[in-house]
């Protein structure tokens, strides 16, 4: 066997060895919700009426533990004294199936969440804008629309818009989130320092 085929088998023996017996990542802990930027930005979505209209969101944010963050009970409900008009409904959920699974752990050093678009207006929603905000908004890396949903925001600044003016709950997009602590290559610089 070759001197470069043995180091090599070795290298890689040592990396096996350093994966199999490091710490686990430790979970993501906190919550997301939706905000307006301390009072400095919006918190609202336009209807898909020929003069377009804005309302304030409705919405329930995630939580690792307790009570998920959220601005009533009442998100897509039409409660007393409304007029019968709700404001439009986001739900930031851990499941892609359930709009309402606002309470879970996010294991390891990374995690996926999904924007909800849960629920407008009989006009359906033509665009909306806000910030996602809470001790999970650090671990964003990135935000995913789906399902014909555009951003023309950031990560955390969202600026969405549509076409088709959707009335009916859909995932409006992914939300990518990661420690940034994660990959601070001091292992892997162990590892490549020991084979140079």
């Amino acid at each position: 066997m070759s001197a470069l085929r043995y180091r090599s088998l070795i290298g890689l023996a040592a990396l096996a060895c350093l994966f199999a017996f490091a710490d686990p990542a430790p979970s993501l802990e906190g919550e997301l919700c939706m905000g307006d930027n301390g009072g400095t930005g919006v918190n609202v979505s336009y209807n898909c009426k020929s003069i377009p209209v804005f309302n304030p969101n409705e919405w329930t944010g995630f939580t690792t533990s307790g009570q998920p963050c959220r601005t009533s009970d009442y998100v897509c409900i039409i409660p007393a004294g409304r007029n019968g008009f709700t404001e439009f409904g986001w739900s930031i959920t851990d499941d892609p199936t359930d709009p309402m699974s606002n309470l879970g752990i996010l294991p390891g050093d990374s995690g996926r969440l999904y924007l909800w678009y849960y629920c407008g207006w009989s006009y359906g929603l033509l665009t909306a804008e806000f910030y996602l905000e809470g001790s999970l908004a650090q671990h964003i890396t990135a935000f995913e629309p789906r399902n014909g949903f555009t951003n023309a925001g950031s990560n955390t600044h969202l600026m969405l818009s549509v076409d088709g003016c959707p009335t009916v709950q859909v995932i409006a997009g992914e939300i990518i989130l990661g420690d940034p602590t994660a990959i601070d290559g001091s292992s892997w610089g162990r590892v490549k320092a020991t084979y140079r």
